[in-house]
Parts: C-alpha cells; structure tokens; sequence
C-alpha cells in the first residue's frame, strides 16, 4: 500500500485499544461483541488494518461508542488546540509530539486546551475591568510576584536541598534533641513512658501495653531512636 493510499484511510488502533481497556475487555471479548476474529481485531488494534465504516457501526451497536471519537477532524481540530495553547511554552513541542498526545491522550490534550482557553477567558476579564476603571491594571506583567510563587522557585531553584541545614539535622545533638522532644511528647499526650532496654534485649523496639511503657535499644543511634519514636 502507497503513503498516499494509507493517507485516505482511517487507522486508528491506539484508540481502539483505549477503548477496550476502558470497557475492561479482553480482545476476544470484543472481538466476540464486534463479530470479529481475535487475530482481525489485533490487526485493527496495530494499526495493520484500517478502520472501516463497518466496524465503526458495530462499536456504535454494541458498545453505544460516539463514531465521532474516532474522526481524524476531531483530532486534527484537537491538535490545532494544543498548537494554540502552547505557541508561548518556555520550550517548542513539535508537531509529532502534539499530535501522539492528540492521538494517545485526547483527554490530556482537551484538558490542556480549555485551561488555555479559560486563562485568556480571565485576561480578557481582566482588561475589560481596567477599561473601565481607566487604569492600566490589564499589564499582567506588572502584577508583583505572589510570596508562595517566590517561595516555590526558591525551592526549585535549590531542589529543596540546603547542605547546611542538612548537616545541622543529622549531627548528633540535633538527633538527641529529637529524640528528648518525642519522648517529651509521648509521656505528656499519650502517657508513654520511655525507657532503654536491656541489652539483652533482641528488639529493637517494643511496647508494653499494660505499663504504656515503650522500651528501645541502647544499641540504636540518635536518628534511628528518633524514628521508631515517631513511628
């Protein structure tokens, strides 16, 4: 089969697998409903054969499927959305990528399209508001930065690691001051006492429930003690 003759078909296995998975069917299953073969319908599904008119009347019969789910329109309708709703994105996506969400992800895709649609909704809002109050509130780049979107970057800018603040946590003193605070808490909220174990002792952790008492093993550091502790 020629490119050009491939082109005037309708293949559309990726959505037809969606389909199936979403109705939680076996491909016998709804090679059965469909009045197919197994082996015809993983053709369909490979996109080794075309999807015929036919076999969109079967799904609409047995499955209550919209046929216009499977319109190549109503992708390519889709994958102009997604060009319009990201041409300001920090990096380009290339029409290939746009068009295999379009095809994989049609609900990914319509979801990034009306939350595009609703943003220039809202600064559309916005600078009839400012017409009428005669000012010049519509210049979104003049807003001043929110506090949680500058504390956000911060973070991101850092991968929320700071080295010292790291050091300090697991240095020794900062582990038993821990460990002093929860035991603290356990014996003035719950009535926990805690006690170190024998060394006998085989667990490292054991709780008593007749003495509330928690008994942990000498042999655990700052941070472990801390943990099971807390846990």
């Amino acid at each position: 089969m020629t490119e050009r003759a491939r082109a005037r078909k309708t293949f559309m296995g990726v959505k037809l697998r969606r389909l199936r998975a979403e109705r939680g069917l076996s491909q016998t299953a709804l090679a059965q409903a469909l009045g197919l073969s197994p082996s015809y319908l993983d053709q369909l599904e490979q996109n080794q054969r075309p999807l015929t008119v036919a076999v969109l009347l079967r799904l609409q019969r047995a499955l209550d499927v919209d046929v216009q789910a499977f319109s190549k329109d109503e992708e390519a309708r889709l994958v102009a959305g997604l060009r319009e709703a990201l041409a300001d994105a920090l990096e380009p996506v290339a029409l290939p990528e746009l068009q295999e969400v379009a095809a994989q992800m049609p609900a990914l895709g319509r979801a990034v399209v009306a939350l595009h649609r609703r943003a220039a909704d809202l600064r559309e809002r916005l600078e009839m508001l400012s017409l009428r109050l005669g000012d010049d509130r519509a210049d979104t780049s003049a807003l001043p930065t929110m506090p949680f979107e500058v504390v956000r970057d911060f973070f991101f800018a850092h991968q929320n690691h700071f080295d010292p603040l790291e050091r300090a946590a697991e240095a020794p003193a900062a582990g038993m001051a821990q460990v002093d605070w929860l035991e603290r808490r356990l014996a003035h909220e719950h009535g926990v006492r805690v006690v170190l174990a024998g060394e006998g002792e085989a667990r490292k952790r054991r709780y008593d429930v007749a003495s509330r008492t928690l008994r942990i093993h000498p042999s655990l550091g700052p941070a472990q003690r801390a943990f099971r502790l807390a846990t």
